[in-house]
């Protein structure tokens, strides 16, 4: 008589089917790009190219600092070139790829008001509607386009993504329902995202 002998997996029941995998968890740096000569002398920029300065520059190198005590996979800029310099400094620094460019995340157009100082436009036209501009709802929609394409995409990864104020302020509001009234040159704010929770923290 042959006694059968049970395998290893029927012995210890399949569990394949039952094995509790973590919860993905994405992560977003959103980085304002360094300073430029434009930004020193309060000047709207929007989508005049204007590179960074030298304090520009230093900004960028403190902002991948600053990130570098993590783990992340990849950088995404606006392809504005103050945008994309700093986005290039920090992926140096972390080891990455050269940043992939996404207009979705591109300055808002300020029109005839670009290369005015910024407090007298905003005097001018109090409700943010620049002649030739683009209006404050239009940038919110193309960077929730924008964010929904790069966190799909990258879904359970650390992203870095290198913009401007008014983007970083759509993407805060869009994320958390708030946005902040101070965005310095250089500086990054992080965002978690578990899958299966609410919200960004």
């Amino acid at each position: 008589m042959h006694e059968s002998i049970p395998s290893p997996a029927s012995a210890i029941g399949d569990t394949t089917s039952t094995i509790a995998h973590p919860p993905a968890t994405t992560r977003l740096a959103i980085v304002r790009h360094g300073e430029t000569d434009w930004n020193r002398r309060g000047l709207l920029q929007g989508r005049v190219d204007q590179p960074l300065n030298t304090t520009g520059r230093a900004q960028a190198a403190d902002a991948a600092e600053s990130l570098a005590g993590r783990a992340w996979d990849l950088v995404v800029s606006s392809p504005l070139d103050r945008a994309a310099t700093t986005a290039g400094i920090i992926a140096e620094r972390l080891g990455l790829a050269t940043p992939a460019l996404a207009p979705e995340f591109t300055e808002q157009s300020f029109g005839v008001a670009e290369g005015t100082p910024a407090q007298a436009a905003f005097t001018t036209w109090p409700d943010g509607d620049y002649p030739e501009g683009e209006r404050r709802a239009e940038v919110d929609a193309r960077v929730a386009t924008g964010l929904e394409r790069i966190l799909a995409e990258h879904h359970g990864r650390s992203i870095v993504l290198v913009c401007h104020v008014i983007v970083v302020r759509s993407i805060m509001l869009t994320l958390t329902g708030n946005e902040p009234a101070e965005v310095p040159n250089g500086s990054a704010t992080i965002l978690t995202h578990v899958e299966g929770r609410e919200g960004w923290s």
